[in-house]
């Protein structure tokens, strides 16, 4: 069972970095629900999830993990690493900076029958803002 397990994660993830987005959307469940916890945002669905996808992609089109692993138990992988960006698009209505974010990132997956279906992605955003200097203004206070 964790072997197949593994075996599914990792394809995901492969299609994923290849940009095979419609091979990622088969790996999904039709109501699959991805709780954006940095956001304080939960997406029911996989047109939610493309759009919240949309924005962050094109926020920082070039993110790429720089070091990442993970650990599968039961129905369940979590993933946990470090990846980096440039903010080259409005993120949160913050205007492009160009400048280089690197952060942390955990994310909780659970699977049911083969498909994705339950998502909680933990990262630091308080850390991305002050990277592309979004609360620079708090330096005066």
């Amino acid at each position: 069972m964790q072997e197949d397990l593994d075996h599914l994660f990792r394809e995901i993830m492969e299609a994923r970095k290849s940009g095979e987005i419609e091979k990622v959307l088969s790996y999904l469940a039709d109501d699959i629900v991805v709780e954006d916890t940095a956001m304080g945002k939960t997406l029911h669905g996989k047109v939610e999830l493309m759009k919240h996808g949309e924005m962050l992609s094109k926020a920082f089109s070039n993110a790429q993990p720089i070091r990442f692993d993970h650990l599968v138990s039961g129905d369940t992988v979590v993933v946990y690493g470090t990846a980096k960006a440039n903010h080259y698009g409005d993120f949160l209505g913050y205007p492009a900076t160009g400048r280089e974010v690197e952060f942390r990132v955990c994310e909780v997956l659970r699977f049911q029958e083969g498909k994705l279906q339950h998502v909680r992605a933990y990262y630091n955003l308080f850390g991305i803002l002050t990277q592309i200097g979004a609360l620079e203004h708090l330096k005066a206070a």
